[in-house]
């Protein structure tokens, strides 16, 4: 029985619009998502940032995707391979072939949204101002998309990336 593993990979910032695509994506009978959407396992250098279901070993990733049927597109979510130096090697050692769609955001629009997800889920008191020059150094490194995405660029030819502007 041949082993189906993920030709598509999705990445992007938070708040960019990942999470609208895997629901539209989840509706199309050609392609295969996971649940939960989220599978963390090609980014194992990253220590500082929340991940969701950490996947430890390429038998318990695999095993996500043992329902594929038909499906011609097979897809893996995960918004920490942008932020990642080793995932963009490690998914092209995995499936040389992979397509990756990378989702950025206009940085305005992506800070009242994320200020607004804070204020929402975390009860946060601060103004959006003081979250605008709050750790000034994260959000400069967060919104560097040529530094983010080099290393997908030297691993992928272009015709295997798609970077799309998230527009409300």
């Amino acid at each position: 029985m041949e082993i189906r593993k993920p030709n598509l990979f999705v990445i992007g910032l938070p708040k960019a619009g990942t999470t609208a695509l895997y629901c539209y994506f989840k509706q199309h009978s050609d392609i295969f998502v996971t649940e939960p959407k989220e599978l963390t396992y090609f980014c194992n250098d990253l220590t500082n940032i929340n991940r969701k279901n950490i996947i430890k070993t390429k038998k318990e990733f695999l095993s996500h995707y043992n329902n594929v049927k038909s499906q011609k597109v097979i897809a893996n979510f995960c918004g920490g391979y942008v932020f990642s130096k080793k995932s963009p090697k490690e998914i092209q050692e995995f499936n040389p072939k992979a397509k990756i769609i990378v989702i950025i955001r206009e940085p305005v629009s992506f800070f009242l949204s994320k200020y607004n997800h804070l204020l929402r889920n975390f009860n946060i008191s601060m103004k959006f101002e003081e979250f605008i020059n709050a750790d000034k150094s994260f959000k400069k490194e967060l919104l560097n998309y040529p530094g983010l995405l080099k290393n997908y660029l030297r691993s992928f030819p272009n015709n295997q990336i798609k970077v799309i502007l998230f527009e409300e």
